[in-house]
């Protein structure tokens, strides 16, 4: 038969304090003497009482955990490595708070659902649009966050790297070392993109990375506009973008938007007996593989780890009580030189 569970009631009844007193004896110790403390310890720890952390949380108006609304579907985010980068960093700062980590799928598809139905202090998203739901959502549930690379918003808190910036230095580092047959494998567009959504309008981080490469095209007074290739940032997507890269006819360079992406290309491409770099050149964006098949990758290091940290160092100070003096942090990237990239010129 089940042992009734110990509760505040017990404790109090067996030490003489009152209910409110336990329950401060665990939630806020400064409120009351010492000696009643440790006396009320004491007894709980005889009695085999453990805490309910429910019931604890909604004592101190909290739920200790901040959310973490990734990407896209939870098994496909995972599969990307600069997003666990990303989390990791979250992690660690959370860690020190004594805060746990709750991973925000889409429920049934929804944002907005998902947003509502969290248990969470706050809410850390990536790439995350801002439609009338979601607001709407935010504004219900009076959840503060910071976004990563947010979508072009106005008056949102957000953590990113100038990415069109970062594009341009990449494609740049391709155009300088002779290449003009280039093929780019881009991003899904918006997250929260499911199998069957049409890649073909991308949005936020996709367009602006265009952007750049656009502008980079352009000052080297190039008019053959490069192709695009959007698919999802995980290894399969590299292989089916290489697929229809190559039905298109080869070209010199191939550029990435994650190294996951990049890795799926490199790979597909040695099995197919067409040598990197010395038949067709790729380039990562990410920094987060050193070396692929052997060699050294090519890469827009864009410090997820540190953007992860960034993002949570900020929403914790909103649950402080205290607003960023600037709404928009940006991490500084860098390029990553490697083996990978083939002079042509």
């Amino acid at each position: 038969m089940k042992s009734k569970r110990i509760t505040i009631a017990d404790i109090a009844q067996k030490s003489g304090y009152s209910k409110t007193a336990v329950s401060f004896a665990f939630n806020c110790p400064e409120r009351i003497s010492r000696d009643a403390v440790e006396k009320i310890l004491k007894i709980a720890q005889e009695l085999d009482y453990f805490p309910d952390p429910m019931a604890r949380n909604f004592s101190l108006g909290r739920h200790l955990s901040l959310g973490f609304l990734v990407p896209q579907s939870f098994d496909i985010s995972m599969k990307n490595p600069h997003v666990v980068d990303v989390l990791r960093g979250i992690g660690s700062v959370c860690e020190s708070y004594g805060y746990t980590i709750t991973c925000i799928p889409p429920l049934r598809s929804s944002i907005a659902e998902a947003i509502k139905n969290a248990t969470v202090d706050g809410i850390i998203g990536m790439g995350l649009e801002f439609g009338s739901e979601v607001q709407e959502a935010f504004k219900r549930r009076k959840l503060p966050f910071v976004c990563i690379d947010a979508i072009d918003e106005e008056n949102v808190i957000s953590v990113s790297i100038d990415n069109k910036e970062a594009a341009k230095r990449q494609m740049t580092e391709a155009l300088k070392r002779g290449h003009r047959k280039i093929a780019v494998i881009s991003l899904p567009g918006a997250a929260y993109l499911s199998d069957n959504d049409s890649p073909a309008v991308a949005p936020g981080v996709a367009s602006a990375r265009n952007r750049g490469y656009q502008e980079a095209v352009e000052e080297f007074g190039i008019n053959t506009p490069f192709k695009t290739y959007p698919v999802l940032a995980t290894k399969e997507g590299g292989e089916e973008a290489v697929k229809r890269i190559l039905s298109d006819g080869m070209p010199t360079c191939i550029i990435t938007m994650s190294d996951i992406q990049a890795l799926g290309a490199i790979e597909y491409l040695e099995g197919q007996g067409i040598r990197v770099p010395e038949d067709v050149s790729v380039m990562g964006f990410d920094g987060i593989y050193h070396t692929v098949m052997g060699k050294n990758l090519c890469s827009i290091d864009q410090r997820g780890h540190e953007k992860g940290k960034k993002a949570a160092e900020m929403l914790f100070e909103i649950l402080k009580g205290n607003e960023p003096e600037n709404k928009i942090s940006l991490i500084p990237f860098t390029f990553e030189e490697g083996e990978t990239l083939k002079d042509i010129s």
